[in-house]
């Protein structure tokens, strides 16, 4: 009887094709009906994947080489292909066999001989890489959520991805910015193109920009913003920039209170009719009034940095930093001593000298009065 053409046998015609395909191919004969199968061909990619040998597992049971291939469910698969006829494709899975731990993918189809044929791939490498993938956009995504700032990405200045701390920031949902012009984020159009016009620039010139700029939330409110991007390097353009926004709005109050409070000391400072002074912990003047330079006679350039032995005679030195020494918190304290003028005058004079805190470091202030002069 003339064997078909399509049986195992016949497979060796196209040994060549057969031994030099990168997928592994396994030829199996049904025995028992197929309730087990004989393996009756394998070629080199599939000895390379598989770690065996050809002469040594040819002729064997199935599972007398592969164990694990009924809990793996490709058994089943070749009962299925050897009654039904219809090729069947076995999704990527964990095969493991001894110290053969790899993830395959397998197609089983049926010869007219009755033959089973497996033409699988290992793709577990794929597989890793996938895996790693993976792992960094999730790691990336905890920490996109977990970041205390807004991030962002935009495309020719169109938001393509923002976190949600950004839309928290900004008030809208992730859908009404992505797609959108960044334009939506700014009160008027000149801050937009000035942003364009400058920021881009500089991000096109060095690669990354830091500067301050304003947003408009949604409902209206004006914020102050630190904005940091720089350029996607992987893009063949200058086109994508990740960028990180800061609400600083109360950072920018909290300056500009601080400001109208100095103003409002230093007014208030130069309306007091007595000499005042300002010590740093180190023992240098950081500030004064005009009645101080009149009284002592220097300039506003020359007594900054003078120290307060500088302003009396030396030997009244130690008695005046025994008491600076010796105030106590909130106590303030007098003193009459003698004061002496650039020129080397000195004159009776009065000191009131308390310690107080100023930007978390400890200072001296002293309002001086002319003795020789009745107080006021």
């Amino acid at each position: 009887m003339q064997k078909n053409d399509s049986s195992s046998e016949n497979i060796g015609r196209y040994g060549d094709l057969f031994n030099c395909i990168t997928s592994g191919v396994t030829v199996y004969e049904a025995i028992d009906d197929g309730n087990d199968f004989i393996i009756r061909d394998i070629n080199r990619s599939g000895e390379k994947i598989d770690q065996v040998k050809k002469d040594e597992i040819v002729g064997k049971h199935v599972e007398e080489v592969f164990s694990g291939i009924r809990n793996f469910g490709l058994f089943d698969v070749f009962r299925r292909v050897l009654k039904t006829g219809k090729p069947e494709t076995y999704p990527i899975s964990v095969y493991m066999e001894g110290h053969v731990f790899h993830w395959v993918e397998n197609y089983v189809y049926r010869l007219p001989s009755r033959e089973i044929v497996v033409v699988y791939d290992d793709v577990t490498e794929q597989k890793k890489s996938e895996e790693a993938l993976k792992e960094r956009e999730e790691l990336l995504e905890s920490v996109l959520v977990a970041a205390p700032i807004g991030i962002g990405m935009v495309v020719n200045r169109n938001i393509k991805f923002v976190n949600q701390k950004f839309c928290e920031m900004v008030g809208y949902r992730r859908e009404e910015l992505i797609g959108n012009s960044t334009r939506i984020l700014y009160e008027t159009n000149e801050e937009f193109n000035r942003v364009g016009k400058h920021h881009y620039k500089r991000i096109e010139t060095i690669g990354a920009d830091s500067f301050e700029t304003q947003f408009r939330r949604k409902d209206g409110e004006i914020i102050d913003i630190l904005l940091s991007s720089a350029s996607v390097k992987s893009l063949k353009s200058l086109s994508g920039i990740i960028f990180t926004a800061t609400d600083i709005t109360q950072h920018k109050r909290g300056e500009h209170a601080l400001r109208q409070s100095e103003q409002r000391n230093r007014k208030l400072i130069e309306a007091l009719p007595e000499a005042v002074l300002l010590f740093s912990d180190d023992g240098k003047v950081v500030n004064c009034n005009g009645v101080t330079c009149r009284l002592l006679g220097y300039s506003r350039e020359e007594i900054g940095d003078r120290r307060l032995t500088d302003f009396v005679p030396s030997d009244f030195s130690g008695k005046i930093l025994t008491a600076v020494n010796g105030i106590k918190p909130k106590q303030t304290i007098k003193l009459e001593a003698f004061a002496v003028r650039k020129n080397g005058e000195t004159f009776p004079a009065i000191f009131r000298m308390k310690t107080l805190t100023v930007d978390r470091e400890k200072h001296l202030l002293i309002c001086l009065h002319d003795a020789s002069h009745p107080e006021m």
